[in-house]
């Protein structure tokens, strides 16, 4: 198959990054203030989670808790699918689809991030690719825009993926 282009040069190269111990309230006005659905935290220099809007609206608007008392370490996803800055977007979609996520964190092969890539930044480069991507492997695109939510188990809420009927977190699996 022939290449498209290298992640690198699709990717955000300055993601927002927050640190684990920051407020819940002061990352949602971070996100607003820079207009972004995600924040990726790090601890010295070391990707530790991310955050999204989702994550905010499930664990602490939906259930009530008050922003200002909850630091971000006990609401983001510990779980993180990464990707070479080498790959290509094509390798990354399919991850992307794989894993149910819908921005991967671009890290060298030292561990030191990069940038991050979102469904977005693809489709930016080249629309048609998302059409055949998921045209190629039958998947409903909605199901790929949006699968993460609380696990049928843990009640995290996180990535998801399918295990007996059962949507489940990583962890639960």
């Amino acid at each position: 198959m022939k290449k498209t282009i290298s992640v690198r040069y699709a990717m955000t190269r300055n993601p927002v990054i927050v640190g684990p111990n920051d407020s819940v309230d002061s990352v949602a006005k971070k996100m607003i203030k820079d207009g972004v659905g995600s924040l990726l935290v790090e601890e010295n220099g070391r990707l530790r989670g991310i955050v999204t809007e989702k994550d905010i609206i499930g664990k602490i608007v939906a259930k009530n808790v008050n922003p200002t008392k909850i630091i971000v370490s006990k609401i983001m996803s510990n779980i993180i699918v990464t990707i070479d800055p080498e790959r290509d977007i094509l390798d990354a979609i399919k991850i992307m689809n794989e894993r149910k996520v819908r921005r991967l964190p671009v890290i060298d092969a030292t561990g030191r991030l990069l940038g991050l890539i979102t469904v977005n930044d693809i489709l930016k480069i080249q629309p048609d690719l998302f059409e055949i991507i998921t045209e190629k492997n039958k998947i409903n695109p909605q199901e790929f825009l949006s699968n993460e939510g609380h696990c049928a188990i843990c009640g995290n809420f996180t990535v998801l993926h399918k295990k007996k009927n059962k949507l489940v977190c990583d962890e639960c699996d």
